[in-house]
Formats: structure tokens, C-alpha cells, sequence
């Protein structure tokens, strides 16, 4: 929610900069006018809701029912009134920077961050390039390295230019930065493989707060059960599926190709 209304100010307040027609969704009437038909505090309002379910014990989920059914209540309502306000804004945005020669698409990044990297649009991968300001656009054909995902006996391989990631028996086995030559998954305890851990939770009082500093040598390694590689231009992926319990897991590792006139990469969308 926080991020919405980050993003709904910054969006709003570049809107209300570039046309007279467009009002930013606060307004504060002095006290000597009074309270008027067309005052507009939508922002102080999901602003307040959104600090009152952060109180101390809704973060962690230690709250009773009826506090968690109204928190949940009040995400609902206050997410798709941001997700209005900002679908707003951006039509007035893309309103006045549509020319002729526009591109279809426009990009407006409330981070602000210069990015060069792979996006997922309408199902479909894109490279995008925004600039210092957050606005950019859509490279139809970007001059990459393509990244690989192969198998190589048991192991699954995923690497660039930068970095080689490699599966095997279920864990993650190796994370070699290739530019530095360097392993990056040390031998130790805990630290032989990578992956999902879990832990026993068997707290000696309060079972919603205690952590013992036992539990962190009660850890047990889950292994990946499945591995499945995507291989493409823009963006090579390994999506490993895990099971322990009633429960399962899905993790996917991405990585885009390496824009070669800026000999650089960062992870894309949807890597995690």
C-alpha cells in the first residue's frame, strides 16, 4: 500500500505540473473559507487508513480476527482507490507527451532510476530503457548477449556474461561471479548448499513471539523436486517447484542478456 501511494504522489504531482486541467487529490481549504464541496484529501485519507493498519501488532499478524478482517477490508477499498487515482494521472501523462512520432507505449517509473533491462508487457518480454527521470520507452530490438540455460548431466546451468548459476540434486551447488572469478557460496554450516531451509518452531512460552537460538541448528534442507529451464533472447530462466508437507514452493531464477554497448546487467521483472 505504501508503494502505491508513493507512486500515486509522484505520478500525481507530475500531472498536476504539466496540465491546468488535471487536480492533485488533496486539497486543504484555509480555515476562514471552511470546508467546501470540492475539497479533495483522498491522499490524507488512505494515508491515515494505511498508518492505522500498521499498528504494532497488525505487522506481524498478532492482532485479533475482527482486526485482521478490517485491515483486509480496508486494503481492499484503499488499493482500487489508488490504483483509479494513478490510472488517472497516467492518462494525463500520456495525454500530453502523445506526438506523432510517441511510441505506443509510454514509461513512467516512479523509482526514478536509470534501468536498461528486460520487462514482462501485455504476456509478452520488451526491453525497457527509462532515464534518470523515471521516463523511457520500449526497445523493440535491443543488441544483447544472450544468457543460456542448459543441462549438463544432473546439473541445470543458467549463466550470462556475469554470473553462473548451477542445480544440482535438488539444491543450489554453485554462484560463480565471473567477472570477479569468484564463488560466491561458501562451505559452513548452513552454507554447504543453497535453497529453502525449514525450521522447527516449538517456542518454551509465547508461541507468537518466542524464537529460541536453538531453532537455527534445527534447520533441514528441502530439496527441489523438479527443475525446468526456459531459454530465450532477452531473458533465460530455472523455475524449481519443492514440496514438504501440506505445503509447496515455486522459485524462479531470471536472468537477461547483457546490453553490450553498456557492458552491464541487472536482474529483470520478475527475478527472485
Amino acid at each position: 500500500m505504501e508503494t502505491s501511494l508513493r507512486d500515486l504522489e509522484y505520478l500525481a504531482t507530475l500531472a498536476s505540473l504539466r496540465s491546468d486541467s488535471y487536480t492533485y487529490p488533496k486539497y486543504v481549504t484555509s480555515f476562514s473559507s471552511g470546508v467546501g464541496a470540492n475539497d479533495r484529501n483522498e491522499i490524507d485519507e488512505m494515508w491515515q487508513d494505511t498508518m492505522l493498519t500498521q499498528f504494532h501488532d497488525c505487522i506481524p499478524g498478532t492482532t485479533i480476527r475482527a482486526a485482521v478482517d478490517d485491515n483486509l477490508e480496508i486494503y481492499a477499498k484503499r488499493g482500487a482507490q489508488a490504483a483509479e487515482l494513478i490510472k488517472d494521472a497516467l492518462h494525463v501523462l500520456k495525454a500530453d507527451q502523445k506526438t506523432e512520432s510517441s511510441p505506443e507505449t509510454t514509461i513512467f517509473d516512479p523509482l526514478r532510476l536509470k534501468r536498461d533491462q528486460v520487462y514482462e508487457h501485455d504476456s509478452k518480454l520488451s526491453w525497457l530503457s527509462t532515464d534518470k527521470h523515471g521516463s523511457g520507452e520500449l526497445v523493440r530490438s535491443p543488441i544483447l548477449t544472450p544468457p543460456k540455460v542448459y543441462q549438463e548431466g544432473d546439473k541445470w546451468i543458467l549463466t550470462n556474461q556475469r554470473l553462473r548459476l548451477t542445480v544440482t540434486g535438488g539444491r543450489i551447488t554453485s554462484l560463480v561471479d565471473l567477472a570477479a572469478d569468484r564463488e560466491m557460496i561458501g562451505v559452513g554450516p548452513g552454507a554447504t548448499s543453497a535453497g529453502l531451509i525449514i525450521y522447527d518452531d516449538y517456542p518454551l512460552t509465547y508461541d507468537a513471539w518466542d524464537a529460541e537460538i536453538y531453532h537455527l541448528k534445527c534447520g533441514r534442507d528441502i530439496a527441489f523436486e523438479e527443475v525446468k529451464a526456459e531459454a530465450g533472447e532477452l531473458r533465460s530462466s530455472l523455475t524449481a517447484a519443492a514440496r514438504f508437507g501440506k505445503s509447496s514452493a515455486k522459485i524462479t531464477v531470471g536472468w537477461q542478456g547483457l546490453h553490450q554497448s553498456k557492458r552491464r546487467t541487472q536482474p529483470d521483472e520478475r527475478s527472485h
